[in-house]
């Protein structure tokens, strides 16, 4: 997806913001992409953009079991378009050879890699959220069921025609 906004001048201060948001339940089976609070007592100041993953979680608790990346010093600024991409691989192998990545622009941002993740959805029951909260302009959603690699990632983010061009 792209995103344009001012992240430290447009949002609110009172409450995390969600651009994206895929789940069954905030901390129960969902992928997620958010920007903090400024001076959140866990990330500081200023915000930071978190790529987060729950799996099946009958506790629905959002301090217990999830996944997490968290990337800072955005400095992004009105009238930027700036290109997400938050990939996953290896859910539900049953091992412990999850991974998932962030990227900004093209470039790998944050990854974490070595976690079991088990998820169950019933897509009946599934939400997809657009823009909690959110400030500013968001275009070119786009789901796959694929992982993409680095240079399909790179390929998306400098292609000028529309996505359906390249897939």
């Amino acid at each position: 997806m792209w995103l344009n906004g001012d992240v430290e001048a447009d949002l609110s201060d009172a409450y995390p913001v969600d651009p994206f948001h895929i789940s069954r339940h905030p901390a129960d089976g969902s992928f997620y992409l958010d920007l903090t609070r400024p001076n959140d007592e866990r990330y500081g100041c200023p915000r930071k953009l978190r790529f987060g993953i729950y799996g099946d979680s009958p506790a629905r608790d959002r301090y217990v079991g999830g996944q997490l990346i968290v990337v800072g010093e955005l400095g992004w600024k009105s009238g930027d378009w700036h290109h997400l991409v938050a990939t996953w691989h290896n859910v539900n192998t049953g091992r412990n050879d999850g991974a998932a990545a962030l990227y900004i622009d093209g470039v790998v941002r944050g990854w974490m890699a070595g976690y079991l993740h088990q998820l169950t959805w019933d897509v009946e029951a599934l939400r997809i959220s657009l823009g909690q909260r959110y400030v500013g302009k968001l275009d070119e959603l786009l789901i796959l069921d694929v992982a993409l690699s680095a240079n399909e990632v790179d390929a998306l983010y400098r292609h000028a025609e529309p996505v359906g061009q390249l897939l």
